[in-house]
C-alpha cells in the first residue's frame, strides 16, 4: 500500500538519521529514533538481537573492526499505512576489515511506527546479504 508523501519524507528522515549516525557518527544520534526494545533479526533469521543499546553496539563493533570505503543505495521504498510502515533499502558497500577489502550488498528492511513523538524504528533485518572479497584495483 502506498504511503503519503509526508509519511515517506518523515520515514526517510528517520532512516537517514540512523544511516548518518552509523556511517559518520556519533552513534548516539540514532538513539532518539530507535525503540528501546528495537529488534535486529540477522540475515536468514539466524539470530536476533533486542534493545537499542545492543543495536547501537553492533554498529559500534562494525565501525571499530572495519573501515567503510563506499556506500551506495540502489533503491529506497516505503510501504504501509499512516501508523506503521516498512522501509526497504537496497545497498552496496565496500569496507576494509582485517587488512582485506570486502564488498557487501543486500536489502535492509526497517519497520517503523508513528508514535506521539514521531516515527520510531522498532525492527530491522537485512536479507539477500552477500559478502565477498572485493576485486583488487588495477
Amino acid at each position: 500500500m502506498p504511503v503519503s508523501a509526508d509519511t515517506e519524507v518523515a520515514v526517510f528522515h528517520v532512516i537517514d538519521r540512523i544511516q548518518r549516525a552509523w556511517r559518520s557518527g556519533p552513534l548516539e544520534d540514532m538513539a532518539a529514533v530507535l525503540d528501546p526494545e528495537v529488534t535486529f533479526v540477522f540475515p536468514g533469521f539466524s539470530m536476533r538481537l533486542t534493545g537499542r543499546d545492543r543495536l547501537m553496539e553492533s554498529y559500534r563493533e562494525f565501525n571499530t573492526g572495519a573501515r567503510l570505503r563506499s556506500y551506495r543505495e540502489d533503491r529506497r521504498t516505503v510501504v504501509g499505512g499512516e501508523t506503521a510502515v516498512l522501509a526497504e533499502i537496497a545497498f552496496d558497500m565496500t569496507y576494509t576489515r582485517g587488512g582485506r577489502d570486502w564488498r557487501a550488498h543486500g536489502v535492509e528492511l526497517w519497520a517503523l511506527e508513528c508514535r506521539t513523538a514521531g516515527w520510531i524504528a522498532f525492527w530491522r533485518t537485512m536479507q539477500e546479504l552477500t559478502e565477498e572479497p572485493a576485486a583488487a584495483s588495477p
